[in-house]
Parts: C-alpha cells; structure tokens; sequence
C-alpha cells in the first residue's frame, strides 16, 4: 500500500476529477475521508432536494450514522429557487409557504461553511421584517450569520 502522504497529493490533484474522485472513495476505506472533502467541497441544494423525492438531510443523516461524515467537508453552499418569506406564519397565506425552517434545519448541520450562494430565490418579507432586513444587508455577513464560519454571502436574480 501507497504511503499516506502520497495518496493524499494523488487525491488532491484528482480534486477537478469527480469520476476518479467517487472511484478513489471506493478502493480503499482510509480514501473515503479525503475524496468526499472534495467530492462534498460545494454543494448546491435546489428547492426539490429540501422537499422532494430525494431529500438531503437522510443522507446526512445516513453519512453520520456510518461515520463518512459528509457534513463537515462542506465548505460552500448554494440555494436554488428556494422561497425565502421573512416574518412568515401558517396564517399568512402563500407567505406561510417559506423554506427558511428546513434550510435552517440543513444549514445547522453543515458546521464548516463559509460561503453561502442564493440563487433565483422567491424573497419576500412581512412589513414588520422591512427595517431588520435593512440592518442586515448594511452588516457585513460574518457578523449576521448564525452560522460560526460564514464569511460571505451571494444573491443572485431574487424575486
């Protein structure tokens, strides 16, 4: 068997490589650790992997429970057309229809990420909600973030 060292540099510069990278994870129980921290380094989590048919906090659940630990190698995530309602209740009609529980719930068992993407997000927020979204957006994101390592955060094309 190769030293530890030199399969971790092979495993590194296989980091673009996906196809090899799920192969590696295969071989050798000691390479599954290294290839799903490149494998799991970003993730994208679209509103149907929240609530659809494959949703994804099983599959944390099951990495944990057989001790793969997917979880903390991710380091960047991004949400896809998910429907962020501020000031939301039951109550409120089609502001009740909110992700925030659920991705806070995802989002609070990824530990390491630093950067977080919205992208094509449905965003509204009740009247109450207005002047805290105004001190949110002029505070840097590290500071408002619950979340230990955020450093920053993207919004791309919000409705």
């Amino acid at each position: 068997m190769l030293p530890h060292e030199l399969w971790e540099l092979i495993i590194d510069e296989l980091s673009s490589d996906r196809p090899a990278l799920r192969a590696c994870g295969l071989t050798q129980w000691a390479w599954v650790l290294p290839t799903r921290r490149h494998l799991y380094r970003e993730l994208s989590l679209w509103r149907a992997s929240v609530y659809g048919q494959k949703p994804f906090r099983p599959i944390l659940s099951r990495s944990r429970a057989i001790g793969t630990g997917i979880a903390g190698c991710v380091r960047a995530v991004s949400l896809v057309g998910v429907h962020l309602y501020l000031g939301a209740t039951a109550e409120d009609g089609d502001m009740g229809n909110t992700d925030i529980p659920a991705l806070e719930t995802i989002l609070s068992e990824l530990p390491n990420v630093a950067r977080l993407r919205l992208i094509e997000v449905d965003f509204k927020a009740s009247q109450g909600c207005l002047h805290l979204m105004t001190q949110v957006l002029t505070t840097p994101f590290s500071r408002c973030s619950p979340y230990r390592g955020s450093r920053c955060c993207h919004l791309r094309s919000a409705n």
